[in-house]
């Protein structure tokens, strides 16, 4: 069944708001032929996931649109944040040596939140952020603690692209021990590129299994949550395309202690 009301609102009036930017294909080489390609695969712990749906589309992955926000959200605080770290992202485009402070930074780290609330919705029962968090989130502008974000540039091929891998983890056989909230999933990573940008997200509900601990991202600048004053756009390490791959390729059932993955998901969207 999709999606019938607002994800952060609980309104109706549904309108299609772009993952990524639309005013970014003026910065970005595109073309009319251009097609895109999303999979989706599944599976369970120790099992090779198998294709579930692979779906391809016209256009380039930039004009993703998810039908899951209001019109009055899309157009009025999504749009105005979005606007706000417009300069951020441009900065990033141009390579321009630029130096964030620390409201921008978590300025910036609030819109990538927000388009991976969003994006999380594309396939019903995978979501990992509940409902109280996606109000909570519309009503104070606050990211749920259990959420890192990193950054760094990458020298891919690739402008765009958007993966995302969902599961169940529990330290225990019987099942998770946090609240699921009526969720079925309880940690996700998702990965996206942004021109010369990739943005690496990581979210555990589950008490006791800190994913960002586990995972080795010394190659990425952490943002969220972000301890010092400044971060120079110019300081992030560039990564190539087989370290972005390995990278992206990580979902959370690989940790170091016993954690149980009860069942898991993959999406990949690639131009």
């Amino acid at each position: 069944m999709g999606q019938k009301l607002c994800i952060f609102c609980q309104n109706s009036g549904l309108s299609k708001e772009h993952f990524w930017p639309n005013w970014l294909r003026d910065y970005l080489d595109t073309s009319p032929s251009d097609k895109h390609t999303t999979e989706v695969y599944s599976g369970e712990v120790n099992s090779k996931a198998e294709l579930e749906n692979k779906l391809e589309r016209s256009g380039n992955l930039i004009t993703k649109k998810f039908r899951v926000v209001c019109a009055k959200c899309n157009s009025g605080w999504m749009s105005k944040l979005e606007e706000k770290i417009k300069p951020i992202i441009v900065s990033v485009l141009k390579n321009q040596d630029i130096t964030l402070n620390s409201d921008e930074i978590l300025l910036f780290s609030k819109w990538i939140i927000m388009k991976v609330m969003v994006a999380e919705q594309n396939h019903q029962g995978t979501q990992v952020t509940p409902n109280s968090d996606l109000k909570s989130f519309y009503d104070t502008n606050e990211i749920p603690d259990y959420y890192r974000i990193y950054i760094s540039k990458q020298r891919s091929s690739h402008h765009s692209g958007y993966q995302r891998h969902s599961c169940t983890l529990g330290l225990s056989k019987t099942g998770p021990l946090c609240d699921m909230g009526g969720m079925e999933r309880n940690a996700h990573t998702v990965s996206f590129l942004l021109g010369p940008l990739f943005i690496y997200v990581i979210a555990c509900r589950e008490q006791n299994i800190f994913l960002w601990r586990e995972f080795k991202l010394n190659h990425m600048k952490c943002v969220y949550p972000y301890k010092k004053k400044t971060l120079n756009l110019k300081s992030l390490k560039y990564l190539d395309n087989r370290l972005v791959r390995k990278i992206c390729g990580r979902y959370p059932v690989q940790v170091k202690r016993q954690a149980h993955d009860i069942r898991r998901l993959q999406q990949h969207d690639r131009s």
